[in-house]
């Protein structure tokens, strides 16, 4: 049962914040900005993100979305690293992206036998 935490957890977060990168809120707008990434990558991320909450919200049910979210999820978590390392940030920067690809890794690890 405490998987399906993790996964509430991961729905919360991404849904949050895949709405607010599509909402073009603020914080969101002077992020990604500074990250110096074009416009429409906000889109596609807020996109990509509301698709891993989806997945995962749908897998608490149907074990294999929640896998193969958590592979979406990750996947963002890592780019979202990169975009850190890039522009230099500070590690209290990265932390929620490293979180969060834990989380992520965690569920689709539990998960990993419902993948094929």
């Amino acid at each position: 049962m405490p998987i399906v935490v993790l996964q509430i957890l991961l729905v919360a977060a991404f849904l949050v914040g895949g709405l607010s990168k599509l909402a073009g809120a603020k914080p969101q707008l002077i992020n990604f900005q500074r990250w110096r990434l074009p416009p429409a990558m906000r889109y596609v991320t807020g996109v990509v993100e509301l698709l891993g909450a989806g997945m995962m919200l749908l897998g608490i049910w149907t074990h294999g979305f929640a896998a193969w979210g958590g592979i979406l999820l990750a996947g963002t978590m890592i780019g979202a690293m990169f975009v850190h390392f890039r522009v230099q940030d500070k590690f209290s920067q990265w932390f929620p992206a490293i979180v969060f690809l834990c989380v992520s890794l965690a569920v689709t690890i539990n998960y990993a036998s419902y993948l094929f």
